[in-house]
């Protein structure tokens, strides 16, 4: 343990010059360019950029819009057609990470499969993200002290909406066609839901009891931004606890889907230890297992920008500009970009955009790559849009590491379930029994640039300069590492790998310096300058080992 310490400080003989480097650095940048990186999301038109965004039509190469169809039609015809019933309540949960397109996939395959559903967000009212609060039907339903009774007229207010527009006898289609022309042309049909709502709260039990049975055709509730829904009341009792248990009263033909990030998938789908319906199977009030296999990467992305040579795939230098990486990873980063886009244009020419996908993300300026870049390391933070030293939490520093270091988590751990909720995780897997979630940092260039970004452009505004030097950072960023090691919640199992991706990363940050350098070329001998010094590069090249000199002037595309 002492040896991991002294290498994970890096303050071994080796690395004496490095760290010196690393000290003597400043920030290339003044501290407004850092202000505009950390606070990048902050933009005045955010809204109109997401809207944008949520507007690009829809791409589903993955096809998840058929498995998750797939899945919910499973669940409730297991729910409607099991006698006696086996389940607790009619939902399930979809569980991802940030920016894979949760809220999108839900409402695409309710549109595609014409399924009649309602949606409901429960964001906080002062959260930039997209879809917004709903606002009226939020406030009712998670009050200073929730109710049952409020859950039920919600839910009797909605249906009774609904059969206005549909008899039961309606064919599936028609029923969903008639309740979306309905939503259309009620233009405060949210509020007048919740009025309804209101006026039969006295009344409920009687509504409760003439409940209309749907079936076989399901009207779908969708709850996104779940996790508001769980905190608890001063009563002691929590919005969803009461939603859940209306929802089973109005089963016939009912469900509901509750969409969030994963850290919160123990309040909806609750360890076997902890969930009295799974402690006697035999009582019939087992939960729905959580749906989380939402792939949406790469979507936009071009295949051509690699070639083969001699069968060795190698990426051309025109896939390294921000054009061609924001189109890697999730379709978060060029979704927004394209939103960023398209209400530029609209703004300057007061007409909608013309320009189709591909021409817009044909060439990304330098504020636009500095506005993805920010969004990214802001998120790396659990959303921070400061990126102050001293606040940096134990998850914040491992997901920064993460992001470029691919740092192992125990998947028991609960900072592997954060890293998914808060930090940019992806999960890849959850356990039967609820308590394992394994997630993982995959290769993203805009998650990694906004590592970097965080790293070197950090401030402390409790120091008189407001600079943080890069060593600084890497400092607290090892020393959270080796605690976390030390305490099981990293894998101890391969840390020589481990120091060696760190150094690698530290030697690439001090070659290029700057975000708009990040994905640069750079000759062998630039980079090997940075890791081992110009001393011991010398002693290298004078060695007979080192016969071919002309590969340190040459660049990566060159010697794959």
């Amino acid at each position: 343990c002492k040896i991991l310490a002294k290498t994970l400080a890096l303050r071994t003989k080796q690395t004496k010059l490095l760290n010196t480097e690393l000290l003597r650095v400043k920030p290339p940048v003044e501290l407004s360019t850092s202000q505009k990186l950390s606070e990048a999301a902050q933009s005045s038109n955010t809204r109109v950029i997401q809207h944008e965004a949520w507007s690009i039509p829809y791409q589903d190469s993955y096809d998840n819009t058929t498995r998750l169809h797939t899945y919910f039609m499973s669940c409730y015809n297991t729910w409607t057609t099991t006698t006696p019933q086996d389940y607790l309540s009619p939902y399930f949960a979809v569980f991802q990470s940030s920016g894979h397109g949760k809220s999108r996939l839900l409402h695409e395959m309710c549109m595609s499969k014409k399924i009649p559903y309602l949606y409901v967000c429960f964001r906080p009212k002062e959260s930039t993200g997209y879809p917004p609060r709903t606002l009226h039907t939020a406030s009712f339903l998670t009050t200073a002290t929730p109710s049952e009774e409020k859950c039920q007229a919600f839910l009797a207010a909605t249906l009774e909406c609904f059969r206005l527009c549909s008899t039961v006898s309606s064919k599936s289609d028609e029923a969903f066609c008639n309740w979306e022309k309905y939503k259309r042309d009620n233009h405060n049909f949210e509020e007048l839901i919740t009025t309804r709502a209101r006026e039969i709260l006295p009344t409920i039990n009687e509504y409760a009891a003439a409940a209309p049975d749907l079936r076989p055709h399901p009207f779908l509730f969708v709850f996104d931004e779940a996790r508001e829904m769980v905190k608890v009341g001063d009563n002691g009792r929590s919005c969803f606890s009461m939603l859940r248990s209306s929802l089973s009263r109005y089963g016939r033909g009912v469900f509901a889907i509750l969409a969030d990030t994963v850290s919160t998938i123990a309040n909806f789908s609750p360890t076997q230890d902890v969930d009295y319906s799974m402690r006697g199977l035999e009582t019939g009030a087992r939960l729905f297992a959580p749906f989380y296999l939402v792939v949406n990467v790469d979507l936009f992305a071009e295949k051509s920008d690699e070639v083969s040579v001699n069968g060795i795939t190698k990426v051309i230098e025109a896939a390294l500009t921000p054009a061609k990486l924001i189109t890697k990873g999730r379709v978060l980063w060029a979704a927004t970009l394209i939103g960023i886009k398209r209400a530029h244009i609209e703004t300057m020419t007061r007409e909608p955009s013309s320009a189709t996908e591909a021409e817009l993300l044909s060439y990304v300026a330098p504020h636009e790559w500095t506005y993805m870049v920010g969004l990214a390391g802001a998120k790396l933070l659990g959303g921070r849009r400061k990126w102050i030293l001293s606040e940096f939490s134990r998850n914040d520093c491992l997901a920064l590491l993460s992001a470029r270091a691919q740092v192992a988590i125990a998947p028991t751990s609960d900072v592997s379930s954060a890293s998914v909720g808060s930090h940019l995780g992806t999960c890849i897997d959850i356990s039967a029994c609820r308590k394992s979630v394994f997630s993982t940092y995959t290769s993203e260039p805009v998650v990694a640039a906004g590592a970097f970004a965080v790293v070197w452009h950090g401030v402390d505004y409790n120091k008189s300069d407001f600079f943080v030097s890069p060593m600084q950072t890497y400092e607290k960023l090892l020393s959270e590492l080796q605690l976390s090691l030390l305490s099981g919640i990293s894998d101890a199992s391969q840390c020589g790998e481990l120091v060696a991706r760190v150094l690698l990363n530290i030697a690439w940050d001090l070659s290029v310096r700057t975000v708009d350098d990040f994905y640069s070329l750079l000759s062998l001998e630039h980079f090997l300058t940075a890791l081992l010094g110009a001393e011991q590069l010398s002693v290298m090249k004078a060695s007979k080992a080192f016969s071919d000199s002309t590969i340190l002037n040459s660049r990566s595309e060159e010697h794959t």
